[in-house]
């Protein structure tokens, strides 16, 4: 019976609990991602991951309701994970200066340590669906950003929005595909490059609105 290891990454990335496995489900969880490094997820059979991981079909079929469903659960446990901007009910103006580049650097330390998993999920036997899912949270969340940040939802919000959400989908696509480390850069680096959109808006459009550079990039010039 495999131990949860592919599990072990995603527990140690902080989340609100929302999605969280039973250790019976992630040992079929974990059994199903070792399946797809090589088989397709769409051609893995239940008795498949009941034989690895060594439990029943029927307790199989006490928690998930097919493979369909269990990769639904792992993708949403994910996107739990993979949050780029959460403001905390209560919180005051001085405590949000900074959270839009702070939730950059915490979303890529969590990309990283999501790697394995990351690299099985969005790999050619995984879910294309799940980049797509992802996108759609980043857009909200960069919206909620600005909104924080009082930019005008005009014409210019849009594609900023979507140019963003598409430039965090290929660094994370990247970073979770590259089998070579020494390739990766710091994560200051690769916020740097994630940031630069943000950067060039509240710099340069004339409907922007006026942000120090605390908000726009971690510190004070």
């Amino acid at each position: 019976m495999p131990e949860p290891t592919l599990f072990n990454c995603i527990d140690a990335v902080e989340g609100n609990g929302a999605f969280l496995f039973s250790d019976t489900e992630k040992l079929f969880a974990n059994s199903f991602l070792v399946l797809m490094k090589d088989t397709p997820y769409t051609k893995i059979a239940v008795k498949e991951i009941t034989g690895l991981s060594g439990k029943s079909r029927t307790m199989f079929y006490q928690h998930f309701s097919d493979t369909l469903d269990l990769m639904d659960r792992i993708q949403r446990l994910l996107l739990e994970k993979l949050h780029l901007y959460v403001v905390p009910e209560g919180a005051t103006k001085e405590e949000n200066v900074t959270r839009a580049y702070e939730g950059m650097v915490a979303w890529f330390k969590k990309v990283l340590a999501l790697r394995p998993v990351l690299r099985i999920v969005i790999g050619e036997n995984g879910s294309s669906y799940f980049k797509d899912r992802l996108a759609s949270q980043i857009r909200q969340e960069l919206n909620r950003m600005m909104d924080d940040d009082r930019a005008p939802n005009d014409r210019m919000r849009p594609y900023y929005v979507y140019s963003s959400a598409a430039s965090y989908i290929g660094l994370l696509t990247y970073l979770a595909t590259t089998e070579d480390d020494a390739e990766l850069l710091d994560i200051n680096e690769m916020v740097k490059i994630a940031n630069s959109l943000r950067v060039s808006y509240y710099l340069s459009d004339k409907n922007a609105p006026k942000i120090d550079s605390l908000q726009l990039f971690g510190y004070s010039e």
